[in-house]
């Protein structure tokens, strides 16, 4: 090989020397780094999309007691499976503690179809006690998507007009 052919491309030994001292290290870090930070912000996203999940979830049970027809009943009964699949979706760790919540929806439903006002807000609490329940056997996101959904049927009972207490 003739000495003109070695000299095509950059010499790598060449290369590595202009390299500062640590200057490979301090980029590797960087790179990390911003791989760190990328996987906060998407998890950070993920957490915050079910905890508005939980939070719909939740004002849509209290829908079903402030409706004012069968049709808007049964359509916020709808928005409430709707919810807990897409929390399911979201978070699979949700799947029995949101079978359970469905069951108290049903229930919530069954006694709305049946008028039996004075049982709102017993089963609205049950759904916010089983919420507040799950939420202290879990953490991280699950956690905090039980709190929400939680958190939005406190605020809904508070809210209730005195009729439908």
């Amino acid at each position: 090989m003739s000495a003109r052919n070695r000299s095509i491309g950059p010499d790598r030994r060449a290369t590595r020397a202009a390299l500062r001292p640590g200057s490979f290290r301090l980029a590797v870090f960087a790179l990390g780094s911003l791989l760190v930070v990328t996987a906060g912000c998407s998890s950070n996203k993920a957490n915050r999309e079910s905890e508005q999940n939980a939070k719909l979830w939740g004002q849509a049970s209290c829908s079903i007691v402030e409706a004012n027809s069968a049709t808007d009943q049964q359509n916020a009964f709808g928005q409430t499976q709707l919810y807990s699949s897409t929390a399911v979706q979201q978070i699979a760790g949700m799947q029995q503690g949101a079978q359970q919540i469905n069951t108290l929806n049903a229930q919530l439903n069954s006694d709305k179809t049946a008028g039996s006002v004075t049982k709102y807000v017993p089963d609205l609490t049950a759904i916010q006690n089983k919420a507040a329940s799950l939420a202290k056997g879990s953490s991280g996101d699950e956690g905090d998507a039980w709190n929400s959904l939680s958190g939005a049927l406190a605020d809904c009972i508070a809210q209730l007009p005195k009729n439908l207490q």
